[in-house]
């Protein structure tokens, strides 16, 4: 039993020091939020990308099926949501970082704000063209 508690103890020591070593790092933990940030507003452009492709390969054809109209409505709406949320999370970072006493998290915040830029342009673009094909949507 009591060579037990030493590995125990040694198992539990490894398993805390990437824990400690990332907060004491402080500065890698705060651009590490705008990193998470960053990889989240990735994956929506990728998912959006993905989801315009399939509809345009869909109805934005010749001789588009009649269902289209109402999959193009459903599709403009879908696109709203993701770039009312990038305004929104832009005009706070905006916000947050603009301070007197701006956190150290806003290092990085010119990258982000790009990238937020792009995913609310790449919506409007997306919706423009689904509007142009199908003006009621």
């Amino acid at each position: 039993m009591n060579r037990r508690i030493p590995l125990v103890l040694a198992l539990a020591a490894a398993l805390a020091l990437p824990a400690v070593a990332l907060a004491a790092a402080g500065g890698a933990s705060s651009s590490a939020g705008h990193g998470r940030l960053a990889a989240l507003v990735d994956r929506i452009t990728h998912r959006l990308d993905q989801r315009f492709a399939a509809f345009s390969a869909r109805c934005l054809v010749a001789n588009a099926p009649a269902r289209c109209a109402t999959a193009a409505s459903r599709a403009v709406r879908r696109l709203d949501a993701p770039r009312a949320r990038a305004d929104r999370v832009r005009t706070r970072l905006q916000q947050a970082c603009s301070a007197a006493q701006a956190p150290a998290a806003c290092a990085g915040e010119d990258e982000l704000l790009r990238r937020l830029g792009e995913l609310a342009a790449r919506a409007a673009s997306d919706e423009a063209a689904i509007r142009a094909r199908y003006a009621s949507a």
